[in-house]
Order: C-alpha cells, then structure tokens, then sequence
C-alpha cells in the first residue's frame, strides 16, 4: 500500500477513534447531568415531606402538588403564590407600592418548569404542555421574524478603457435601500427631462462618443 493511501486510511481511523471518544464523553455528562436531577429531586420531595418550604423552588412545588389548578396556569399560580407567601390578601394591588416588592412572574414560571418538565414533578395535562410547546415554538418564531436582516450594501460598477494600455473602474455603493430607490427616482426624472427637452440618450455612454457629442448629456 503506498503512502498516500495509508495516509488517508490512517486519517479515517483516528477519526472514528475520536467520534467514539466524543461519544463516551456525552455519555459520561448525560450520567452526571441524570444523576444531579436524581438527587435534586430527591431533596425537594424531602424538604416537601418535611415541610422545609423556604425558597422559590420548594414553595411552588408545594402550591404545585397542593392546588392541582396550579398546574394549569402559571397566572394561577402566580397569584396562589402571591397570596399563600407574599402577604397579598386583596383582590387589587397598588403596582408602584406593591408590585415590585411580589415575586416576579418569570421566577415563578421557571420554577414550575424545572420542576415539571426536569424533575418530571406534578405535571400538568398533556394538553395544556401540548398548548404551551406550541406558544413557545410560536414565540420563537416571532422572535427569529423580527430580528433584523443583515445589513446589504448595493454596488454598481462599471469599466472604461478596456482596449487601451490602462483601465478604469469606477462604482457607486449604496448604504441602505432607501437611498437606493431614491437614486433610481432621481434618474428616471433625469432622463425624462433630457428627452422632452429633444435629447436622445444612449443605451450605454462612452466617453469617447462624450467628444463628439453636440449636446452634453449631464
């Protein structure tokens, strides 16, 4: 076998070597990552059972598994929240007084997916997760839509003198499509203005043909 095959055969080798390295790697987080979920959710059913209820996560999983409704809307359970941990007990807030000082719906919405979605906790209805996939997906989309394209910059480029000894290039670059447009108006006013007046514009210019020309073209 000669050296380049070898080469190449030796290349595709250590190339399945290292996939498989990668692999075994990914397996060994996945094993860690499953093992910390274990453990995590191990805690919070205990702190539950012990009715250690202090912090964030422990405090919705406890609404969570005591009000099933919870399950079904992260509103619900803000407000179920707000009442059981936050000291509200009236139907209207005050939002410069009170609103800044009551957990944040974000917070609590995180929390609640954490729980059931990691930890696979007090689940909420197939359809209401099949309806929240989807808003999500649909957030998503709105976000991608909305982001600004890339910014475009429009050259136009033309030559002269490509029989003689030298050439020139020369080229005009748009920044934005509105000056664009506005170029293309001003022309076509331009070259409406030169033939009502009885000057016959040709299809290209030359500026050897701009010597003999009677009438300017600019």
């Amino acid at each position: 076998m000669d050296d380049d095959k070898r080469e190449i055969l030796d290349q595709i080798s250590e190339e399945i070597e290292n996939q498989e390295d990668a692999e075994e790697e990914l397996d060994i987080q996945d094993k860690k990552k499953k093992e910390r979920i274990d453990k995590e959710r191990t805690k919070l059913l205990q702190s539950l059972e012990n009715n250690e209820i202090n912090n964030l996560i422990t405090r919705v999983a406890y609404l969570l598994n005591k009000y099933p409704k919870t399950r079904l809307s992260d509103v619900t359970l803000q407000i179920k929240y707000w009442r059981e941990f936050d000291g509200v007990d009236s139907d209207t807030l005050n939002i410069y007084k009170d609103y800044s000082h009551l957990k944040r719906l974000t917070s609590i919405a995180r929390a609640r997916a954490k729980i059931t979605n990691e930890y696979g906790l007090f689940k909420d209805s197939q359809r209401v997760r099949d309806y929240r996939r989807s808003r999500e997906e649909s957030i998503k989309e709105a976000m991608l839509a909305n982001e600004p394209g890339s910014p475009t910059i429009s050259i136009f480029a033309d030559e002269s003198s490509k029989n003689d000894e030298y050439i020139v290039v020369g080229g005009w670059w748009i920044l934005d499509s509105h000056t664009q447009q506005a170029f293309r108006h001003e022309v076509k006013v331009w070259k409406k203005q030169k033939v009502e007046s009885g000057v016959r514009l040709p299809k290209e210019f030359h500026f050897t043909g701009s010597k003999k020309a009677s009438v300017g073209y600019i």
